[in-house]
């Protein structure tokens, strides 16, 4: 006889106890129930919904799943993530249109096709090839790949600039262009090869008015970073553009490559809106050397055309990505003022770039009104003013700048940019100048380690005499350099970024700052000299300031740079405006003895 009490197993239920011959497992607890108690409501599974479901809460402002933990509440859960920074609101989706010129018909699902020819998303009214701007998806060979290169860049730089102006009132007309500009390169199947209509052969001097062009092509700027006579290039892209229609029938491919170096310049200095109406210019223009057979792979090959392109591409992409985050960089300009009459400012810098830069006027002068003296106050950002003591010695813009930095080191904006009271002496009065063009340039989201703004190099000599203790006593160091080892701008007006200041500890912007105001920095001759003329020497340095004349030999060394600083235009480091800025000076020849 069967015993069925060895079969199945009871209810874990302490209420039931049913002896069941085919029980449930509860896959939470792991314990054995009935038919009425397996669920986890019916035996109060403690595992059971909490293990085995996952609950989220949908943000209403980026619609993201959020995960929301057994036992949290919704509400914190909520306001934690939207102060986390991940919460982004997302734009509202434009309504796709049909890309045909005239036409404002909405692309539904069941109002567009595309088209077989060129793949193209229309609306049911222009479905046909006739009907709008068609070009095969496959182009034929020959030369056809790097058609499809360039155009595939030129579109890419497009839509990144476009990106950039978002929020901006744009022509419809400009994307239009483009677009047919781009379907036109796809269309183009074979090159011209009349050597009347293109200059490919190197030394054509047509091209350049006696200049030879395969010494302009070996000038263009950028792939070393520096380029020997780049000073000639500078002065010849100019001359191209003045009168580009007949440069471009004689070399299409030098006047492209003369349009880049335009665009790049430009690139942070104009608004979006202005660099997108020149890069359809320059996309047209480009299609037409296609089309007429004035560019072919092989000048493509030799101009830095598609360099050009990515570059200009990488600039737009900063700047869009600063628009998108609303992270705008922050500038401050520093002015070292005692008793100075700024109404130069109201010449020297443009109302479109007061807005968005600061002002820190350092006082030098006890009882001195400095944030007064600044003329259109309300046109800046803000205007400050910061009292630094200057005892027991004046050391003129040293002490103003060192304590700055000493006073703002754990503060510090993004880029500054030091200039002495008297700026028009040293850079120039009017519009356009440096100084202008760089706090535009940083406020559109340039990138600037360290520039001196200055016009001329230094003509001083370095004196070891003077320079060595100098040295010593600022770098704490047991050496210094020889004569000749040191070149450099003059003047001390320079922009610098908060990266290259964080280099340094602030006790060292304290030590320079106490160093430059003490009789230490003045009684440096030599041991062998006479007290008494070492005492006379060192009254008439006090007088004429020297040692802060001296310290411009040194900015650039404090700043991270190397101690031959190179001329502006061939430091790779600098964006193109600043390397096509005051060329035409009074340089000293850096293989003299000057310094």
């Amino acid at each position: 006889m069967a015993n069925f009490s060895d079969c199945g197993k009871h209810c874990s239920d302490p209420y039931c106890k049913q002896q069941d011959l085919l029980p449930f497992e509860c896959d939470a607890c792991g314990k054995a129930y009935c038919s009425k108690h397996f669920s986890y409501e019916a035996h109060n599974c403690p595992k059971g919904r909490v293990a085995t479901d996952r609950r989220v809460i949908v943000c209403p402002i980026c619609t993201a799943a959020v995960p929301l933990a057994h036992g949290e509440d919704e509400n914190q859960v909520w306001e934690r993530h939207a102060t986390s920074g991940s919460c982004v609101p997302k734009q509202a989706a434009k309504p796709n249109r049909c890309p045909v010129k005239g036409c404002k018909e909405k692309l539904t699902f069941s109002n567009s096709c595309n088209c077989g020819t060129c793949g193209l998303k229309v609306c049911l009214k222009h479905r046909f090839e006739d009907q709008h701007d068609c070009c095969p998806r496959h182009p034929e060979r020959g030369g056809s790949g790097l058609l499809q290169q360039v155009a595939r860049l030129v579109k890419a730089c497009f839509f990144d600039c476009r990106q950039e102006a978002e929020g901006t009132e744009l022509s419809p007309a400009a994307t239009l262009a483009v677009i047919t500009t781009l379907r036109s390169l796809y269309r183009t199947r074979r090159y011209n090869k009349d050597p009347a209509v293109r200059c490919t052969e190197q030394g054509n001097t047509e091209c350049w008015d006696d200049v030879p062009l395969g010494l302009a092509r070996s000038r263009v700027w950028e792939s070393a970073g520096r380029v020997d006579g780049l000073e000639s290039l500078i002065e010849l892209w100019p001359r191209i553009l003045a009168n580009f229609n007949a440069r471009f029938l004689l070399c299409p491919a030098a006047a492209l490559q003369a349009q880049l170096l335009q665009l790049e310049e430009r690139a942070f200095l104009e608004k979006p809106e202005v660099v997108m109406d020149q890069l359809v210019s320059y996309s047209q223009n480009l299609q037409h050397a296609f089309m007429e057979g004035g560019v072919d792979p092989k000048d493509m090959a030799a101009w830095p055309l598609e360099e050009g392109l990515e570059r200009l591409r990488g600039h737009a992409r900063t700047k869009a990505r600063q628009r998108r985050f609303k992270r705008f960089p922050d500038v401050t300009l520093v002015l070292s003022y005692c008793r100075e009459d700024l109404q130069w400012m109201n010449a020297s810098f443009s109302r479109r770039v007061m807005p968005s830069v600061d002002v820190v006027v350092v006082a030098k002068c006890v009882g001195v009104d400095a944030a007064s003296a600044v003329p259109f106050r309300a046109l800046w950002r803000s205007v400050e003013q910061l009292e630094v003591e200057d005892l027991p010695l004046r050391a003129d813009e040293c002490s103003a700048y060192l304590g700055y930095l000493s006073e703002n080191y754990y503060d510090l904006p993004r880029h500054m940019v030091f200039v002495h009271a008297d700026m028009p002496d040293h850079i120039g009065a009017g519009r356009p100048n440096i100084v202008d063009d760089t706090l535009r340039s940083l406020s559109h989201g340039a990138h600037v380690p360290f520039a001196h703004l200055g016009n001329n190099r230094v003509t001083m000599r370095w004196n070891p005499d003077v320079m060595t203790p100098l040295w010593k006593g600022l770098f704490g160091s047991s050496i210094a350099p020889a004569a000749g080892e040191v070149s450099t701008y003059c003047c001390s007006h320079f922009v610098v970024s908060r990266d290259r200041v964080l280099q340094r500890p602030r006790s060292f912007y304290q030590r320079g700052w106490k160093f430059l105001t003490s009789p230490e920095s003045y009684f440096y001759l030599p041991a062998p000299w006479l007290v008494t003329r070492q005492h006379r020497a060192a009254e008439s340095d006090m007088q004429g300031r020297l040692v802060c004349q001296n310290m411009m030999f040194l900015w650039h060394i404090i700043f991270g740079e190397p101690l031959a600083q190179p001329h502006r235009m061939y430091d790779p480091s600098l964006p193109l405006f600043l390397k096509t800025r005051n060329i035409r000076t009074a340089y000293m020849d850096d293989e003299g003895g000057g310094v």
